[in-house]
């Protein structure tokens, strides 16, 4: 599955420090999904290896 930017700009702002904090030392999102568990849950993988 492609990452979709909609996916991120919804995500919480709690959560898009955590993410933040990740992506800063050079990881990325490699993919994105809504739905699961819940509708309105947002699934974000990363590739901690950049």
């Amino acid at each position: 599955m492609p990452v979709d930017p909609g996916h991120l700009a919804d995500f919480a702002f709690e959560l898009q420090k955590l993410l933040d904090d990740q992506i800063r030392p050079g990881n990325s999102v490699v993919e994105t999904y809504r739905g699961w568990p819940g509708r309105d849950s947002i699934f974000v993988m990363l590739n901690p290896f950049p």
